[in-house]
């Protein structure tokens, strides 16, 4: 694939558009090469300098002049592009994401996503984060700004987009899904302390793409810099983002099956359903935990033993 040189072009110079001269195939090119950059922030300035990001994603130009709330210090299209010099940084620097899971975060983004570049489609995720903002943007009588649906919105859009591009299309799921819960881990951030309930329903959101997701609310965090933000919601934010980490690398084992169920502790205490099964059950796991019983007729043992006791 030709990667067409847009200095070459007669009409590029600095705030000028090139993109009219353009085909769609050039345009496609340069775009896919600029994902495979080893910085994507310089390369997507410089297609947006020369006109041709909007003119290949109509939908950014929406986006340029959107302003936003007092969370955020830029509008959204300036906003997007220093979350990438930030991506940029992250991808490069993992340690910045978790000196504890550096190397953990290194190996899981040495891997494909879906046949795509893990950078890459991290690259996609972020670029389209916030492309939503524009079509859910709503000024309320008291002059509040708020962006509700638009990670939804933004969802449909960005994977939508990147699925008309062969190159990238096996991995318009995983854009959608790191868009569709990119504030995910804001909202669990609002606790002081992130609850173990909250942080394993965020992993069996993601999955495989729980470190990318951090990675890019940390990018996307980093870029929001508003009067409204201050320096404790900042840090729960990367506590929060530690503690998904510490989560997905280090999961609690499996709950061991029980040694007897309730149907059994009814059978040998010849008692209906109820509490008393309830509580019998929970000796006997706390047996079990103790090492005093380890296998099912040991406990069936213990149970008639136990309630020999309480005769």
């Amino acid at each position: 694939m030709r990667i067409p040189d847009i200095s070459a072009y007669p009409s590029h110079s600095p705030g000028s558009g090139v993109a009219g001269d353009m085909s769609a195939g050039e345009m496609r090119a340069l775009f896919l090469d600029a994902l495979q950059k080893p910085a994507f922030a310089p390369a997507i300035i410089e297609l947006d300098r020369a006109r041709v990001l909007s003119k290949f994603i109509p939908a950014i130009e929406d986006m340029r002049e959107c302003r936003q709330n007092r969370y955020h210090h830029k509008p959204v299209l300036a906003h997007t592009i220093e979350a990438i010099e930030n991506l940029d940084e992250l991808l490069a620097n993992p340690e910045q994401v978790s000196e504890r899971y550096a190397d953990a975060v290194r190996e899981a983004l040495s891997k494909d996503v879906c046949g795509v570049e893990s950078s890459v489609v991290l690259r996609l995720a972020v670029l389209f984060h916030d492309i939503g903002k524009p079509a859910a943007r709503k000024v309320h009588d008291s002059g509040r700004v708020t962006f509700y649906r638009h990670d939804d919105i933004g969802a449909h859009l960005g994977s939508g987009f990147v699925s008309r591009i062969p190159e990238l299309a096996p991995a318009a799921d995983a854009v959608f899904s790191l868009i569709k819960n990119h504030l995910l881990l804001g909202f669990i951030a609002r606790d002081e302390t992130a609850s173990p309930k909250s942080l394993t329903r965020f992993i069996l959101k993601l999955g495989d793409l729980t470190p990318h997701e951090v990675i890019l609310s940390i990018a996307d965090r980093r870029a929001a810099r508003g009067p409204l933000v201050d320096a404790e919601n900042v840090e729960r934010h990367f506590a929060a983002a530690e503690a998904v980490l510490d989560l997905y690398f280090n999961p609690p084992d499996p709950p061991r099956p029980p040694l007897l169920t309730g149907d059994d502790v009814m059978r040998i205490a010849r008692i209906p359903k109820g509490p008393e099964v309830g509580r019998m059950l929970g000796e006997l796991a706390k047996a079990r935990d103790e090492g005093i019983i380890e296998s099912k007729a040991d406990a069936e043992k213990w149970l008639a033993e136990y309630l020999e006791r309480r005769r």
